[in-house]
């Protein structure tokens, strides 16, 4: 039973885990009802509106606004993760135009946050796309060694792809799947 790998008195475990909950469907609640509460309806608001086109816009004028009277009421963290959302979904190309926002509204420090978790956010669209990159060259070379007639053994050798791969690539490209032993 799942119950059994979960590390919280069973009690909890009964009433919040293993009970059916409710989704909720954001684009049907209109916006004035979901800035109701504070809080949990900024949230909400967020991740409504989060890929608009015009989000930017929007987040200005909650900066001067309900962000910025949660910022200052010990919402600093809240005020962050929202911000954070907000360049992870935006894929961080609006970097700098939410750091001078949230610099302009609210303070220096959170702005330089901002622009930290960012740049944080570039370095790993750029490790996933090296990654990715170095991933295509092995599968080249791969097709290049399996068509100038190398044994498939020696061709997973080389490019650390796994046999199956090995073997989805000659497939591909037309050659006979020998077995090597």
């Amino acid at each position: 039973q799942i119950a059994d790998y979960v590390d919280a008195p069973k009690d909890l475990i009964q009433e919040y885990l293993l009970k059916g909950f409710q989704l909720i469907d954001l684009t049907q609640i209109p916006d004035q009802q979901l800035r109701t509460d504070t809080w949990s309806g900024l949230l909400q608001y967020f991740l409504k509106h989060v890929r608009d086109r015009d989000f930017l816009k929007q987040l200005k004028h909650l900066l001067r606004g309900d962000l910025r009277e949660i910022y200052w009421h010990d919402g600093k963290h809240l005020t962050l993760l929202l911000l954070h959302y907000t360049l992870e979904a935006s894929n961080a190309s609006s970097t700098k135009e939410i750091s001078q926002l949230a610099t302009r509204y609210l303070s220096h420090e959170l702005g330089d946050k901002v622009m930290t978790l960012g740049e944080r956010l570039r370095e790993e669209g750029r490790t996933e796309g090296h990654i990715e990159g170095a991933e295509k060259m092995c599968i080249t070379i791969a097709e290049n060694l399996l068509l100038g007639g190398t044994d498939p053994w020696v061709v997973m050798n080389a490019t650390n792809l796994p046999i199956e791969k090995i073997s989805q690539l000659q497939k591909k490209i037309g050659i006979d799947i020998i077995e090597s032993t």
